[in-house]
């Protein structure tokens, strides 16, 4: 009982200590936002009529007039409240267009300028936004088929409706998603039009123009004018003259437009403010978007209703942990709103400035406080540090005294480390994806999983509680350091018989075989291991801290958390068996650890199929279906294995495949006529040679193919059997035919010949060792010029010499190119000439060659062309080097 009460207020004294942010916030007031709980506040609003002058020319003209949020607005007509969105777009006229998609349609017909009206389900376009205009079409939004584009690459899209495809462009990629966004919503029923209302109802960016109410110096009427009830409005640079329709609606206007001024003697002092301006802020609870008057003092971000308010209705405190992200660039072109958000302790602030440069600014204030503010510093950080000035022997002492850092049986109420604000978003991938909450939230439910008994009824829940411990972790790397406090405070002085103690350890394990932490924290986590695995040395808990320490002189940077096959492993203290797929289906297993990399496995492989010795090069494949992909030779296999783990979970099977596997191959011909020393990298090489024939990569004759199949057939079969069909001894032709060359709508019909044709060639091999067959086929494919290289489909990026689709071969001495499909060679480029190589944009590669210059090619291999060509000038720095 003594214990707990001493626990229970060392926790409560960490407690104030840990809520860093109060003690300085009390100093300049709490943070706080306070428009947020005044619901009785409204500001002025006034819309109307009235006839404006002109500002060059002074003519008088009918103007829809709207006050509201600060702006007076006016537009040519009036901009009804059941509108969801409105503004110019470039629609294509119609005709022919649409009978294949939007792609189809971009280049006919005449482009357009028209104004779009999305209201009630439908949208409307007319030749212009004046008031009465006639409305030339209506496109059915609820009810229609489908849309194209406007993902925010494109300023294009496209609406398809059952007779026609409607193509619109807009001003910039990012306008388009606005809008695609507010069809998509309205089209799948969601409330989005009324979302739209309640942010503003009128979107000012269709405004002929705005005055800024807080800008207005004077307002009052003029008796001496042609226009009955005119009054003028005086800006700091401008006088607008309007008219009213009566003297009582004039009269109403010069009240609600009256400048706003400060009450005698009032005012507040902003002679020391750093920012001042105005900002746009969205709500924290009502996403509402209001312009607010926002002051930088000293640590403080101040906003106001206004600038002449002498109370702020809110206020940001700025500490170290407060952080700041920029406006994104080219987010704010569309709509002249440059948003930034301020990640504070309780919430984060959207706030939007009209400029790039105002945004800029303002951002770049807010980080110079943040830079110069000290660091916060927790109950945990101060006595992690203290630790490292005890003697061995006061050790235990100083963990009696600091219960704070000792196994804990009730949830903790903040975190152990100090963690940056802010709001943080759904993560994106092959996983099912989770909203987190903040990163001290995130904190607080880890701690909360460690303590909850359902993870300790069966291995699977425990399974569960270390992998989403884990993504959390590896998702919001910044709870890394967290994580492993957490750990070592239930692992110090718990019940080592208590079954939830030797979980916490065998979760440390994994964590130690997965990431490190921060170097201030890894000398105390070594020291807990030490301490542990001497003290309990031959029992379960020691003999994991010793795993612990060796798993922690290992550890290297990864991109995913351990799969369920690693964990089992750790947690049992042994290696893993990975199983490799290699030739002919068969599989070879392998040990490793959660360290190892491909390399290491490949060497291991090489050793166990008596390919110590090799003319080639050799890898792992990434392989599902018909997609494959090599893996680096650094890259750990563990990460591997985990990524191939979270696709197959999520659902991502390409290729036809039924599942990820890990597959052994050739990977680089770098003796491709040159018989190989041992009898299974033959095996290899013929079976990636006929891996090149069957995907339509060996350009030949119908009978050079059929006799290759045959040959394939026999190595692996044997003779024909006469007795049984042909179908039902081979089972599908495309495993030895290039079925990719009968591209027609009824296959079976057109792969009827050329079967017949290879079942007669086979029959004729009769008596045909598989040796034999083997050397036969491999003589017949070295006849081609481009045998021993890799083929990638590219196509030709504006090179008139070359036709528009390629083969980029790969090979031994340098690069070639082929008109795809044939064996004709247009140019090559020996490694020698090549001065340069790689991917200077997104999908494409480039060569730069002496004497030739750049030479470059659209194709999605980019990385893959590169590793090989890597692969084979490092081979022949390495022949040289030996003297071959």
């Amino acid at each position: 009982e003594e214990a707990r009460q001493k626990e229970e207020a060392a926790l409560k004294a960490a407690d104030a200590d840990l809520d860093f942010a109060q003690v300085d916030d009390a100093k300049k007031g709490e943070e706080s936002d306070k428009e947020e709980e005044d619901k009785s506040f409204q500001e002025e609003e006034k819309e109307g009529y009235l006839t404006k002058q002109g500002g060059r020319i002074k003519t008088w003209k009918r103007r829809w007039f709207l006050l509201k949020d600060g702006t007076l607005a006016y537009f040519k007509g009036k901009q009804e409240e059941d509108v969801a969105k409105a503004g110019w777009l470039t629609k294509e006229g119609g005709g022919g267009a649409g009978k294949k998609g939007m792609m189809a349609t971009l280049s006919r017909k005449s482009w357009k300028k028209r104004w779009f009206v999305l209201k009630g389900g439908e949208l409307s376009y007319y030749k212009s936004n004046e008031e009465g205009e006639e409305c030339l079409g209506t496109i059915p939004i609820a009810g229609c088929k489908g849309f194209e584009g406007g993902d925010g690459k494109a300023p294009a899209f496209a609406v398809v409706t059952e007779g026609r495809t409607y193509a619109i462009k807009a001003e910039t990629a990012a306008e388009a998603k606005e809008w695609m966004d507010m069809l998509q919503a309205t089209a799948k029923g969601e409330d989005g039009e009324k979302a739209r209302l309640e942010e503003g109802k009128v979107d000012v960016k269709n405004a002929q123009g705005t005055i800024d109410l807080y800008d207005i110096v004077s307002v009052g009427p003029i008796t001496e004018n042609k226009m009955r009830h005119t009054f003028a409005v005086t800006t700091h640079d401008r006088v607008f003259l309007m008219a009213a329709e009566s003297e009582e609606e004039m009269n109403g206007w010069i009240k609600a437009l009256q400048p706003k001024k400060r009450a005698a003697g009032a005012g507040r002092d902003e002679g020391e403010a750093t920012e001042k301006g105005w900002l746009i802020k969205e709500g924290g609870v009502h996403k509402t978007k209001k312009k607010r008057w926002f002051v930088l003092k000293a640590d403080v971000v101040y906003y106001y209703r206004n600038p002449y308010d002498d109370v702020p209705i809110g206020t940001i405190p700025l500490n170290a942990l407060v952080s700041i992200l920029a406006p994104e660039d080219g987010s704010g072109v569309a709509n002249n709103t440059w948003t930034f958000i301020i990640n504070a302790r309780r919430r984060s602030y959207y706030l939007a400035a009209k400029t790039q440069a105002d945004a800029q600014r303002w951002v770049a204030s807010i980080q110079e406080v943040i830079d110069g503010k000290p660091a916060i510093e927790t109950q945990t950080e101060k006595l992690i540090a203290e630790l490292k000035n005890v003697r061995p022997d006061q050790v235990q002492e100083f963990y009696k005294s600091n219960p704070i850092l000792t196994h804990s049986g009730v949830p903790i109420r903040t975190s152990l480390l100090p963690l940056q604000y802010g709001d943080v978003h759904r993560i994106s991938g092959f996983t099912t994806g989770r909203v987190f909450g903040t990163l001290h939230e995130e904190a607080l439910a880890i701690f909360a999983s460690l303590l909850d008994p359902q993870y300790n009824t069966s291995p699977a829940k425990t399974m569960e509680l270390f992998q989403q411990i884990l993504h959390t972790t590896f998702e919001l790397k910044k709870l890394k350091n967290e994580v492993y406090c957490q750990l070592i405070k239930q692992t110090t002085n718990a019940d080592p018989a208590a079954d939830v103690t030797l979980r916490n350890w065998k979760l440390l394990a994994v964590c130690c075989s997965s990431f490190l932490p921060a170097r201030k924290y890894l000398r105390f986590l070594r020291a807990h291991l030490k301490r542990y695995a001497e003290e309990l040395k031959g029992q379960e808990i020691g003999n994991l801290a010793d795993y612990c320490t060796t798993a922690l002189a290992a550890t290297k940077f990864r991109e995913f958390p351990p799969s369920e096959q690693e964990i089992d492993a750790i947690v049992e203290r042994r290696e893993m068996i990975v199983t490799v797929h290699c030739i002919g289906g068969r599989t070879c297993k392998v040990s490793c650890t959660s360290a190892s990399s491909t390399g290491e496995v490949v060497d291991k492989l090489k050793k166990k199929l008596g390919m110590e010795q090799v003319n080639n090069g050799f890898g792992l494949y990434e392989h599902c279906g018909d997609v494959e992909k090599s893996v680096e030779e650094k890259t750990m296999v563990a990460d591997v294995l985990a990524k191939m783990e979270r696709y197959t979970k999520g659902g991502y099977l390409p290729g036809g495949g039924e599942s990820w596997q890990l597959q052994f191959k050739l990977f680089c011909w770098f003796e491709p006529l040159k018989e190989p020393p041992t009898e299974v990298e033959s095996e290899f090489m013929f079976a990636q040679a006929h891996d090149d024939v069957v995907h339509g990569r060996y350009p030949n004759n119908d009978g050079e193919l059929c006799r290759l199949a045959a040959l394939r057939i026999q190595n692996e079969l044997g003779d024909f059997d006469s007795t049984r069909s042909f179908d039902r001894q081979i089972g599908h032709i495309k495993k030895y035919y290039p079925v990719c060359l009968f591209p027609g709508k009824q296959p079976e019909q057109e792969q009827a010949p050329a079967k017949s044709r290879v079942a007669k060639e086979w029959s004729e091999l009769k008596g045909t060792s598989k040796e034999d067959a083997r050397a036969k086929y491999l003589e017949v494919v070295r006849a081609w010029g481009g045998f021993g290289t890799t083929l990638f489909d590219v196509e030709s990026n504006n090179d008139r010499k070359l036709p528009k689709n390629l083969w980029l071969a790969v090979g031994k001495k340098g690069v070639a190119v082929f008109a795809r499909g044939t064996n004709e060679c247009l140019v090559e480029y020996p490694y020698t000439a090549v001065l340069s190589f790689g991917a200077p944009l997104a999908n494409t590669y480039k060569i730069v060659v002496e004497n030739v210059g750049a030479v470059t090619f659209a194709t999605t291999k980019v990385l893959e062309i590169a590793k090989l060509m890597k692969a084979h000038i490092s081979e022949i720095v390495r022949q040289r080097r030996i003297g071959q």
